[in-house]
């Protein structure tokens, strides 16, 4: 193979469409992340003062908090996939290859 051939698909409109959104996900989930810890620390430095109802919203962005940071990992490696030129993984195909199925019945 030459070397100025292009090994690369073209990336269609439908792809780079596909980044972009990954993209401003990636960065919404993020900011929302950056916010909730924001928010986390200050009911936690409230709570501690003596107001015994913000333990509970503490808890509440805590929790708020992990589940941006784990949805940001995974819309991020779903972005790097796409940016690599794999796309999203698609389910294994099942080969029927060797071996015999079906038991003794199917072996008569």
């Amino acid at each position: 193979m030459p070397h100025n051939v292009r090994v690369s698909a073209k990336r269609g409109r439908s792809s780079t469409l596909r980044s972009a959104l990954l993209s401003a996900a990636v960065t919404g989930t993020v900011v929302a992340w950056g916010l909730l810890v924001f928010a986390a620390i200050d009911f936690g430095g409230k709570a501690r003062g003596g107001e015994p109802g913000n333990w509970w919203f503490f808890a509440l962005a805590t929790l708020g908090a992990m589940a941006c940071m784990f949805l940001a990992i995974l819309l991020a490696s779903r972005l790097q996939a796409e940016m690599r030129g794999q796309g999203s993984p698609s389910r294994p195909r099942r080969t029927t290859s060797g071996g015999k199925h079906g038991g003794k019945r199917a072996a008569r």
